[in-house]
Parts: structure tokens; C-alpha cells; sequence
């Protein structure tokens, strides 16, 4: 091979090698990058947390916004500023957070518990039911949802749902008895009521 044609080619090869290398080394940085990004994102979700636990709704809600600026993609970060924006009186923004963790995550149980929640609170109770029935499609053992499935369908005038909710919560909770007695007392007869929480509670299983 000639040596002219031989040194371009060794000359390209090098100047391939030093772009490889290059990209690299961007990838590597960028990776890095990311890394101490996703770091910091955990630690503003953490504090977020710390704060909501404390009551402190205000902090908690910016530093769930923090955390989103860092990682926007993260259901778990709009589950929990909505349940903030919930606390702050503020349900309309609370209800779009926990629809941004559903469009994110459409199998997010809490996130559809936390969206029946807000809907009840509106007054939109068909459509609050519909997002329980969703949350236990997805966990089938989600006491709370159970108990705000029988709960909506007292309020909607649906006893023979109320019931088999109630009865789905006390095979999955027994500590939630006293709170069944007290809160349902006007949806039906106080007999009954005990009737059936003593059946569930003392039944197979």
C-alpha cells in the first residue's frame, strides 16, 4: 500500500478514535450529571415528605415543587403535591397534580384513592366512586378505598354497595370497627350496623 494513502488512513482512523473518545466523555459527564440530578431530586422528595408528616403544608408544597422542577416525570412527586395542595384548601390544583401522577402512571393505586378523595370533596361523588373502584381494581387490599367506596355510595343513596364495602373493609382491617359504628349511623339502621360488623368481624377468616 502506498505510503501517502496509508498515513490518511491511519490519520482518519486516529481522528474517528478522538471523536469516539470525545462522545465518550460527554456521555460520561452527562451521566454524572444526571446522577447528582436524580441525588438531589431524592433529597427535595424527602424533605417534601418530612414536611407534609409535620403538618407543614406550605414548605412541604415547595419542596414537592423543587423536586419536580428536578424530575417532572415523577408520579409520586405529583401524588404528593396534590395530597399538599388537598391540606392547603386548594382542590382544583390538587386534582390536576394527582391526574398528572395518573397520565404518568395509570396503574398508581394511591394516586386514584388520592383523586377519589378530592373528587368527594368537590361534591363529584360518581365520578369519586369511580376513581375507588379504580384504586382497589389495582389493590384489592386497600382498606382506606373500601372504606370511601362504601362511604360515597351511602351518600349516594347505594346501601347494597355500602355494604359489601364495609364488609370488604372489616375483612381487611378489624381496627377500623369503632369508626364503621360511628360514622355510618345515619346511612343505616344502628341494629344492623352491628349486626354486620359483628357477623364480618367474628365470620370465617
Amino acid at each position: 500500500m502506498d505510503d501517502k494513502i496509508k498515513a490518511e488512513i491511519e490519520k482518519l482512523l486516529q481522528g474517528a478514535l478522538e471523536k469516539i473518545e470525545e462522545t465518550c466523555q460527554k456521555a460520561k459527564l452527562e451521566l454524572e450529571r444526571h446522577g447528582e440530578k436524580m441525588s438531589l431530586f431524592g433529597h427535595r422528595l424527602r424533605q417534601a415528605e418530612f414536611y407534609y408528616e409535620k403538618g407543614e403544608h406550605e414548605n412541604a408544597l415547595k419542596a414537592y415543587e423543587m423536586a419536580l422542577e428536578l424530575n417532572p416525570n415523577s408520579p409520586i412527586a405529583w401524588d404528593g403535591k396534590g395530597m399538599t395542595l388537598g391540606n392547603l384548601m386548594r382542590p382544583q390544583e390538587a386534582l390536576q397534580s394527582h391526574e398528572q401522577a395518573l397520565k404518568l402512571d395509570p396503574a398508581f393505586a394511591r394516586a386514584w384513592s388520592n383523586k377519589g378523595v378530592v373528587l368527594g370533596e368537590l361534591k363529584r361523588y360518581k365520578e369519586a366512586l369511580s376513581a375507588y373502584v379504580q384504586t382497589v381494581k389495582l389493590d384489592p387490599g386497600f382498606a382506606t378505598a373500601w372504606y370511601n367506596i362504601a362511604m360515597t355510595s351511602a351518600v349516594l343513596g347505594d346501601k347494597e354497595k355500602m355494604v359489601e364495602g364495609l364488609k370488604q373493609v372489616l375483612r381487611l382491617d378489624g381496627t377500623m370497627k369503632e369508626a364503621i359504628l360511628d360514622d355510618f349511623q345515619t346511612f343505616i339502621d344502628e341494629g344492623e350496623l352491628e349486626a354486620l360488623v359483628s357477623q364480618v368481624s367474628h365470620g370465617p377468616g
